[in-house]
């Protein structure tokens, strides 16, 4: 049904739902790549169905980073 068709991915959201994986070793600072394990496994699912995948890392600044933001300006 999909075959052949392109998919945009949220590539944060993968992320952040990839870190689940290894939040122990994210809290405590113990390098991990669990996260990145998980997006792989999702993208090479959508290769072996014939998927395009495309990954936008993308949207609205936060509120909370305003400060930061400001700052990277110069």
């Amino acid at each position: 049904m999909l075959r052949g068709r392109t998919a945009a991915i949220d590539g944060h959201g993968w992320l952040h739902r990839g870190a689940y994986s290894c939040d122990v070793e994210l809290a405590t600072g113990t390098p991990t790549e669990g996260y990145l394990g998980f997006c792989l496994k999702r993208l090479r699912l959508l290769l072996a169905a014939g998927i395009r995948p495309i990954l936008v890392f993308d949207g609205a600044s936060l509120p909370a980073k305003a400060s930061k933001n400001a700052a990277r300006r110069g």
